[in-house]
């Protein structure tokens, strides 16, 4: 129960996300003091949606192959990422329905096991497995040699590149961003203006739906004097309510936020997953 909304804009990446945290072993929804916004490299970050918990254990291995890269691809994180995701995936499934039965994922598909039962209770098994899900979803955003991107990792492991709609959002309020970027004509030619404005009045349609937070946490990823950087928006995150609350009903209405100005320059506040040097580890 969350929303985590990524747009891309000509020069760079907007993200944002509420801090709703859901863990169903302990049937409670919160907000929680950390963003869920991951910084994964001065160029990259993640965006997660679903079990706290399973994403934690997701994102604890590092970059991978790409955080020891001089200039890394955004598709390389996320084919990293999936590959996480494929692995914990096979694990949950494993000590859920092949454990309690004597197996092993390898021991049942690898080395027989599969065929040294009725065909029946085969195709049963399997059929659980392929059926399992992990349940969480992300959004991979950044900017490399080749421009800003966004990929989207989801069950069962399946990597997906949304820059040919600009736009990419999950969790339970999805569909409410969906919407509104869609009514917005939210495309990767706006000014980053613009794609603030229209990231925010998402996050803030999202908010009608079940388990999605009010507290918003916004970032932008942006080329700054040649330089990649990212930016969190708590400076003009003040500005940008009073902007919503006064003029987004307003057609054509674009405000002016100068994010990018020096004065703007504040220290991160995202949270940082383990990098090449945990990865090293």
């Amino acid at each position: 129960m969350t929303i985590c909304i990524a747009a891309n804009f000509k020069d760079g990446v907007v993200v944002a996300a509420d801090r709703m945290i859901s863990a169903p072993n302990l049937t409670l929804e919160f907000d929680h003091p950390n963003t869920k916004i991951r910084r994964i490299s001065s160029s990259c970050v993640v965006l997660s949606a679903g079990n706290a918990l399973v994403i934690d254990d997701l994102l604890m291995k590092g970059t991978g192959p790409a955080g020891q890269m001089q200039n890394p691809m955004v598709r390389s994180f996320a084919e990293h990422l999936r590959s996480r995701y494929v692995q914990i995936r096979q694990q949950l499934a494993s000590r859920n329905i092949l454990e309690p039965r004597g197996f092993s994922f390898d021991s049942f598909y690898r080395e027989g096991g599969i065929r040294r039962m009725t065909q029946e209770l085969a195709a049963t098994l399997d059929s659980y497995i392929q059926q399992s899900q992990l349940g969480i979803s992300l959004i991979v955003a950044g900017i490399d040699s080749s421009g800003p991107h966004i990929f989207g990792i989801d069950d069962p492991g399946q990597c997906v590149c949304f820059d040919p709609l600009g736009y990419h959002a999950i969790g339970s309020g999805h569909r409410h961003a969906f919407s509104r970027l869609v009514g917005l004509n939210q495309y990767q030619g706006i000014s980053m203006d613009e794609a603030l404005a229209n990231i925010y009045m998402a996050k803030r349609a999202a908010e009608a739906a079940p388990g999605v937070g009010t507290a918003t946490d916004i970032c932008v990823i942006a080329q700054v004097k040649g330089t990649i950087r990212i930016i969190s928006a708590d400076t003009i995150m003040p500005q940008l309510k009073n902007w919503y609350n006064t003029h987004a009903t307003q057609q054509h209405s674009i405000p002016s936020f100068n994010l990018t100005s020096e004065e703007n320059h504040a220290p991160s506040s995202l949270s940082t997953a383990d990098s090449a040097s945990t990865e090293a580890n």
